[in-house]
């Protein structure tokens, strides 16, 4: 079994699980994508990525799902949308003494019988279109900066950024299949590793669906390809999910930039892994279709790691693996990624001096038009360490 193979099991299963969690209705957009980042599933995802490294390579995964994605204004039109439905981020700390590296890509799910779109003409559809087509000029209008510093009036992601990389490489749309393709039962203590049968639309997914995946994936056509055409999400998604575990999918970005910068792509990056800790970002979160009933406030007082978020997400995954080991669950946590992102922090501190310029700026540009809290979009984080830049293979 290859690591494609086994995202595509570990997809379909969150799949049936969403269905499952929703019945007797059944689960809308966020649901499916909220059961791909829910952490009754995402520790399986984990496990699965573990297995593709060098036994010298730490690998983390973490999933934050949110209702309050970040909405944009393009230049010129009167609508805001918003800019992703989920964002998959993959940072890699190889040495102290060498700037982690860091990759990304948004995603604008469709919920839809077939692989494609269909028409994307229709209100903020057509706008969403645009954006993920050309990436124009656009203005933050709520849960993101307005614009990303006080000089630039908008933000442009066809700024360069590391490596050149265009702003279509850091974006696609994204189908998920609206059938009851594939069923699981409830499993104690791990979801994840709950069996998985056909369901009562499999032959829809098998038929309208590449390799009868869940979710497939399309780069938006270029100009002057017109939104009535939509988009064509022919790859299987875990084939794209593969693809960018091994750097051939996504758009690189700088991690820690938080100051001015004209690559406004790490900006808007080190943004949305901020926001998703920080205390500006509380926000209650209620899904009672997904058995998400109690409400609480998920933002940390933690300002001070604004500009090195890996390091909250790092220590708080390997606290709940210590907890899970001394639970007899699973092998016991050295907090190894925590450690060697601490030394990254504190040898780089020194390396660079300990400086003004150094220090990330606490408070946010400005508060939000709607005077919302600034909010990320929902997020799959995976954090390796280890001395390999790209440390995932496709085969064991």
């Amino acid at each position: 079994m290859t690591l494609e193979d086994e995202i595509r099991i570990y997809l379909n299963m969150c799949h049936g699980n969403a269905w499952r969690i929703s019945a007797p209705n059944p689960p809308d957009e966020p649901a499916l994508v909220s059961a791909f980042l829910s952490n009754e599933t995402y520790l399986g995802l984990r496990d699965i990525l573990r297995k593709y490294v060098s036994p010298s390579t730490k690998v983390l995964v973490r999933g934050i799902f949110t209702h309050q994605t970040p909405k944009v204004l393009i230049k010129g039109k009167t609508k805001s949308v918003e800019i992703g439905d989920l964002l998959i981020v993959h940072q890699h700390f190889s040495s102290p003494l060498k700037p982690a590296s860091g990759r990304a890509i948004l995603f604008q799910a469709k919920k839809t019988r077939t692989s494609r779109t269909g028409s994307l003409a229709n209100g903020t559809e057509e706008i969403q279109f645009e954006l993920y087509q050309s990436w124009p000029e656009f203005t933050g209008e709520t849960r993101l900066d307005r614009q990303p510093d006080k000089v630039t009036p908008s933000w442009n992601f066809q700024n360069p950024s590391v490596n050149a990389q265009s702003a279509t490489e850091g974006a696609e749309y994204l189908t998920i299949f609206k059938g009851h393709a594939y069923c699981t039962p409830f499993t104690n203590p791990y979801q994840w590793t709950a069996a998985i049968s056909n369901g009562p639309d499999f032959r829809f997914v098998k038929k309208n669906y590449p390799n009868a995946s869940t979710w497939s994936s399309g780069i938006c056509p270029p100009v002057p390809s017109p939104a009535k055409k939509g988009v064509d999400c022919k790859t299987d998604f875990s084939n794209t999910f593969c693809d960018f575990l091994l750097g051939k999918k996504g758009r690189s970005f700088q991690p820690g930039v938080v100051s001015p910068t004209s690559d406004h792509w790490s900006l808007f990056i080190n943004q949305m892994l901020s926001f998703a800790f920080s205390d500006k970002s509380d926000y209650v979160y209620k899904l009672a279709s997904q058995g998400v009933v109690d409400s609480h406030l998920r933002g940390q007082n933690l300002n001070y790691l604004s500009g090195v978020p890996m390091l909250f997400h790092a220590s708080l995954e390997e606290i709940y693996e210590f907890v899970a080991a001394a639970a007899g669950h699973t092998e016991l946590t050295n907090f190894v990624l925590t450690n060697e992102i601490l030394k990254h922090i504190e040898l780089g501190s020194y390396i660079r001096g300990r400086d003004a310029a150094d220090v990330p700026p606490v408070n946010r540009l400005q508060d939000s038009p709607s005077n919302l809290p600034s909010s990320h979009v929902p997020l799959l984080l995976v954090m390796t360490h280890g001395p390999d830049e790209t440390p995932f293979n496709s085969q064991k």
